[in-house]
């Protein structure tokens, strides 16, 4: 395992050439490990079957389970979601992204690379998460990264770059992070981000999270006035 270190304190140009180290990486079909803005997380490129494979391989994933996607702006989302209510996924989007908010809509013909992840259904999760590198890989990919929580199927989330070694000790993962965020690279116990399904009429939660219904009915009730 290789770990790199993207802390705030280093020059751009260092930084960006370690961005440009770990897409070259995922674009090879190689699987990161990273510290999420909610758990410790596994992320491979859309466009990388092995990668998505990978993932599946490492979590013991049976298949017709998606993995969602991580993108770097509202204007990726436009390109590549088509949304039956455009309005109120809008006003979602300005509200809680980046954020703790998890979108599934179907994608669009262009995206069609994205139906790997889909594992076969026309639908994907979206979100624009908080971490400020996370954005940047997946904005130097020129494609979303696909994540899912460090964890083997049905088990508990790493939530120490420890655990992440005892789960995958012979896995060559790419280790991300920032080493000034915590001493020891953990990650507190924290709710996941809330994913919802967006129809006509207004959202279905299919994963209750940080962002509860109370406030998704305030935008709602905003864009139905």
């Amino acid at each position: 395992m290789k770990i790199i270190d993207l802390s705030d304190n280093q020059r751009n140009e260092i930084l960006h050439q370690k961005v440009i180290e770990i897409t070259q990486f995922l674009n090879n079909g190689g699987v990161l490990a990273f510290k999420a803005d909610t758990v410790w997380g596994l992320g491979a490129s859309a466009k990388s079957i092995i990668g998505i494979n990978k993932l599946r391989k490492m979590k013991l994933r049976e298949k017709n389970h998606p993995f969602p996607a991580y993108i770097d702006s509202q204007e990726t989302f436009l390109k590549l979601s088509d949304s039956p209510w455009p309005d109120f996924t809008n006003a979602l989007t300005k509200e809680f992204w980046p954020g703790y908010l998890t979108i599934v809509l179907p994608f669009k013909k262009e995206a069609a690379f994205l139906s790997e992840a889909a594992d076969g259904l026309c639908t994907l999760g979206f979100r624009i998460p908080k971490i400020d590198y996370l954005r940047s890989i997946t904005r130097q990919l020129n494609c979303p990264l696909v994540n899912t929580s460090a964890n083997i199927t049905g088990k508990s989330t790493a939530k120490s770059l420890d655990e992440i070694k005892l789960i995958w000790p012979k896995e060559q993962l790419l280790i991300v992070h920032k080493s000034t965020d915590t001493k020891d690279v953990s990650v507190p116990e924290e709710l996941p981000s809330t994913v919802i399904s967006i129809n006509n009429s207004g959202y279905t939660i299919l994963r209750e999270g940080k962002i509860n219904s109370s406030l998704l009915d305030k935008v709602l009730n905003v864009v139905k006035k």
